[in-house]
C-alpha cells in the first residue's frame, strides 16, 4: 500500500490494521473545475455507506510503561511517503466514536468533524476533505460509544498526484525509519522479536552517527573551502594595494629624479657660462 497507517492503542484482534484501510487514486481535478469538483465531493451522501464487513477492535496498552495521559484518546495515523509523489485528497471513515479531530503533520489542529450514526447501530460515518496538499494526516477519535474501546470500520484513502520536493521526500524518509522504530519499542514484543529490534535499533543509530560525522566532514570541507577563498581575496586585495603603493611611490622618485636632473643640468649650464666669462674678463682688464 502506498499510504502507512499507525494507531496509539493497541489492536485486540488478530486482524491487522490494514485489513481495514483502502486506498484509492484519483485523478487531479483541473483548475477551472477543482472548486465545482470539491463542492461535488463534500455533498457525497455518507447514508450510502453501510455497516462495515470488517472491523479492528483497538484498547489502550495495559502495560504500565506504556500508559499516559496522551493515549487516553484513540489516534490513527495515515502516512503517505513523499517520494511516492502522492496526495492525501480524501477521507471516509467508519467507526465508533461521536466526534473525530484532525491534525496535520506538525500536530496542528485542522478542525472537528461530527459523525453521521447509521440508525440502529453504534458506527459512525466520517468525511474529511483536506484543502491543500498534504502526506499525513492524524485523527483523533472523540466521546467513543464505548469507553476505553473502539471499533474501526472502513478506512478509504482517496490520493492523488502531486511532485513533492526532493528535500522534503529525503528528510521524511529519513524520519520514517526511527519513528517506525520507535513506536515497535513501545510495542510487548517475544524476547526474539525484542532482541531483532534492539539490533535494528543499534543499527539504525550506527547509520545516523555515521551520516552525522560525514555531515560534519561536509561542513568542515565547505569552511575550510571558504576559509580559503576569503584567504585568497585577502591576498588578492593585499598585492592590488602594495601594487598601487609601490607604483605611486615610484612615480614620486622619478619626479624627484627629474627635478635633481634639472637642477644639475642648470648647474652645469651656469658653470660654463661662469667659464666662458672669465677670459672676456682678463682681456678687458689688461
Amino acid at each position: 500500500m502506498s499510504c502507512n497507517s499507525f494507531t496509539s492503542w493497541e489492536i485486540q484482534d488478530n486482524l491487522k490494521l490494514r485489513s481495514v484501510v483502502t486506498e484509492k487514486i484519483v485523478e487531479k481535478p483541473a483548475a477551472k473545475a477543482q472548486s465545482a469538483n470539491a463542492a461535488k465531493e463534500n455533498e457525497i451522501k455518507l447514508s450510502e455507506i453501510g455497516i462495515p464487513e470488517h472491523s479492528v477492535t483497538l484498547r489502550p496498552f495495559l502495560h504500565p510503561e506504556l500508559t499516559d495521559a496522551s493515549r487516553d484518546a484513540c489516534e490513527l495515523r495515515l502516512l503517505c511517503e513523499p517520494h511516492l509523489n502522492l496526495s492525501i485528497r480524501r477521507l471516509t471513515v467508519v467507526a465508533t466514536a461521536r466526534n473525530t479531530e484532525f491534525y496535520d503533520r506538525k500536530g496542528e489542529y485542522i478542525q472537528t468533524v461530527r459523525g453521521l450514526n447509521i440508525p440502529g447501530t453504534d458506527w459512525y460515518r466520517f468525511l474529511y476533505c483536506s484543502a491543500e496538499p498534504c502526506y499525513e494526516v492524524k485523527l483523533k477519535f472523540l466521546s467513543l460509544m464505548q469507553p476505553g474501546s473502539l471499533l474501526l470500520g472502513n478506512v478509504e484513502v482517496h490520493l492523488e498526484s502531486h511532485t513533492w520536493p526532493a528535500q522534503l521526500a529525503d528528510a521524511a524518509a529519513a524520519q520514517s525509519v526511527p519513528s517506525l522504530l520507535e513506536r515497535l519499542s513501545e510495542v510487548e514484543l517475544s524476547p526474539h522479536a525484542r532482541s531483532v529490534l534492539n539490533l535494528l535499533c543499534a543499527a539504525n543509530q550506527q547509520q545516523q552517527q555515521q551520516q552525522q560525522q560525514q555531515l560534519n566532514y561536509r561542513q568542515g570541507a565547505v569552511m575550510n573551502l571558504q576559509q580559503q577563498q576569503q584567504t585568497a581575496s585577502a591576498v588578492a586585495h593585499l598585492r592590488s594595494w602594495l601594487e598601487t603603493r609601490l607604483e605611486a611611490m615610484e612615480n614620486r622618485l622619478n619626479q624627484r629624479l627629474d627635478r635633481i636632473e634639472n637642477q644639475l643640468a642648470a648647474l652645469a649650464l651656469a658653470g660654463n657660462n661662469s667659464i666662458a666669462k672669465e677670459p672676456e674678463a682678463k682681456g678687458d682688464s689688461s
